[in-house]
């Protein structure tokens, strides 16, 4: 059900492509830095391939979470703060 609604254009979200100065469908604006996935946060912080080395760096931040909500509660603030600035640095290389 949940992938249904996704695909349905009634619940797209309209969002401004960084990329083309153009408005994108959220579903078809595509990872710049590896060419897969939307890019979102939950992308860029578990998915991208662009940022594989900042997960194996910080591996203790991932191994339970499964959403960016879930992320944020983690129990090692300093820890996912670095991880999160070690995938942000990642954006400007």
């Amino acid at each position: 059900m949940r992938h249904a609604l996704g695909q349905s254009n009634a619940h797209v979200v309209h969002l401004h492509s960084h990329a083309r100065g153009e408005d994108t469908l959220y579903c078809q604006r595509i990872c710049l830095r590896c060419g897969t996935g939307v890019d979102d946060e939950h992308h860029l912080l578990f998915d991208c391939a662009s940022t594989a080395a900042c997960r194996r760096d910080y591996p203790g931040v991932l191994p339970q979470v499964q959403t960016v909500r879930e992320l944020v509660k983690c129990a090692d603030h300093l820890l996912l703060v670095k991880f999160v600035h070690a995938c942000a640095e990642r954006l400007t290389q």
